[in-house]
């Protein structure tokens, strides 16, 4: 069975198919979704608002926001000693934050 026909009603009907790759031009031309935010991106371009490069940064940015944004459901496991590293960090930080001042290489020594 593939994914299309797994897929139930409550997809929303401008995705694309999932079992086989398009182009972004295809895409453009098959998915309004798509087909705004591109030409809401070329109007940015256009009007000097922003530059291709800076689109692109804001694209993986905010790829990256929404990555950090999502809750991991995997136990994280450490081991011994990467536990009492955390443990000796926090107590580290409690440090500093009781003396009210930020720790730095510069101060580190006194």
């Amino acid at each position: 069975m593939s994914l299309n026909e797994q897929m139930d009603s409550t997809t929303p009907v401008n995705n694309p198919p999932f079992d086989r790759i398009i182009t972004p031009s295809q895409r453009y031309e098959q998915d309004s979704g798509f087909r705004r935010l591109v030409d809401m991106m070329v109007a940015m371009i256009v009007r000097a608002d922003y530059t291709p490069s800076e689109l692109r940064q804001a694209a993986i940015y905010a790829s990256i926001k929404y990555g950090n944004m999502q809750i991991s459901t995997h136990p994280i496991e450490l081991d011994r000693q990467a536990c009492n590293h955390l443990r000796a960090l926090r107590g580290w930080l409690n440090e500093e934050t009781e003396h009210g001042r930020e720790r730095t290489p510069a101060n580190e020594s006194e």
